[in-house]
């Protein structure tokens, strides 16, 4: 059985485990990027909205 099947769903404890990095990622990623270029960030609104906007923005290419 394929581990994708909805025959076997994953248990509660799973999905409480690996919905919030799911949910996060493309922040965490972001805020990798900006540590990993030695610049501070401070999140807005809209980062939470497009989180990736703020990579391509002129500030980190600078």
């Amino acid at each position: 059985m394929s581990r994708f099947s909805m025959r076997n769903p994953i248990g509660p404890l799973a999905y409480l485990l690996l919905a919030p990095p799911l949910l996060f990622a493309q922040q965490i990623a972001t805020l990798f990027v900006f540590k990993a270029a030695g610049q501070g960030f401070d999140p807005d609104l809209l980062f939470w909205l497009i989180p990736l906007r703020a990579v391509l923005s002129p500030r980190l290419g600078g």
